[in-house]
């Protein structure tokens, strides 16, 4: 085969990847805010499955498009918060529903009844780190 039609097979390829229905796997890809503000999500219960850090302060009216391009939309199961954050999750989109706050240092094995995998927005608050 000529370079060319490699070059053309691999395009192809490639295109036909992108386009697969599999559903996306997220990965931690953010490190956490060294300041304790963030908050860090799992798609399963027990703080485990995929997990990914995100930081603040924030306002995430949606959770289609996160940093990194991660899409958390309904997907969280369960949180842990950082000792500087105050988080808000919202079970619909333009931080609107039922909302499930969370203070610093926060742990959720699993989240409120009606919260789990419904969370579709969410804040980030910063708050003053506590005295060393």
């Amino acid at each position: 085969m000529s370079s060319r039609l490699c070059l053309l097979a691999l395009i192809a390829f490639l295109g036909c990847a992108r386009s697969s229905t599999l559903p996306q796997v997220a990965r931690s890809t953010a490190m956490p805010n060294p300041n304790g503000c963030y908050v860090m999500v799992f798609d399963q219960p027990d703080f485990s499955g995929n997990r990914d850090f995100i930081n603040g302060p924030a306002k995430y009216l949606t959770l289609r498009s996160l940093p990194f391009g991660a899409n958390w939309r309904q997907r969280i199961r369960s949180a842990q918060t950082g000792q500087a954050a105050r988080v808000v999750f919202w079970t619909n989109e333009q931080l609107r529903g039922t909302a499930l706050v969370l203070g610093p240092e926060s742990r959720r094995p699993t989240l409120a009844v009606g919260m789990d995998a419904r969370v579709q927005s969410m804040e980030i608050q910063c708050l003053p780190s506590a005295p060393s």
